[in-house]
């Protein structure tokens, strides 16, 4: 018999992980557009008004920008190393609640009984955790190569007529 691994409780948030990993690899003023996009497209397959996921996204990016100023993330290899993982564990563990609150509050003002619960402290859930954590190690240090690959390359200058 087979172990299902990525069931859909255990699915990880790689958006979330592709947010964090954008504004640690181009800063948050970059990521904006990105992380609107995401946040709507998320939207956009739910049951949550337009803009509820891009404003958690937003939150957290602004939130994490401001930590990784602060910090020096992005230049201290060995603090972005070990310091990622309780990152992404926080920041999943926020923008969880932060949509529960959110979803709570949008039925509350339009009257509607959606029922949503996220069982912090299930199996399933230090699971998702856990692919989400490795995940973004994965995500990351592939934007990076990405971005390193891209900039490798020199602007190729207009040809003139003579």
């Amino acid at each position: 018999m087979l172990g299902v691994f990525f069931s859909y409780n255990r699915l990880p948030d790689l958006i979330l992980v592709f947010v964090i990993a954008l504004v640690i690899q181009k800063g948050l003023e970059e990521s904006l557009k990105w992380i609107v996009i995401l946040g709507l497209l998320i939207d956009a397959g739910s049951h949550w008004l337009c803009g509820t996921s891009a404003l958690v996204f937003l939150i957290l990016g602004a939130l994490f920008g401001a930590l990784s100023e602060v910090t020096g993330i992005k230049t201290r290899k060995t603090l972005l190393l070990f310091s990622l993982a309780p990152i992404i564990a926080i920041f999943k563990i926020a923008s969880d609640a932060a949509v529960i609150f959110l979803s709570k509050l949008e039925n509350y003002w339009l009257g509607e009984n959606f029922p949503e619960a996220i069982i912090f402290f299930s199996w399933d859930y230090v699971l998702k955790l856990t692919y989400t954590v490795l995940a973004g190690y994965l995500i990351y240090f592939l934007l990076k190569r990405v971005d390193d690959w891209l900039l490798s390359f020199e602007p190729v200058e207009d040809f003139q007529k003579k």
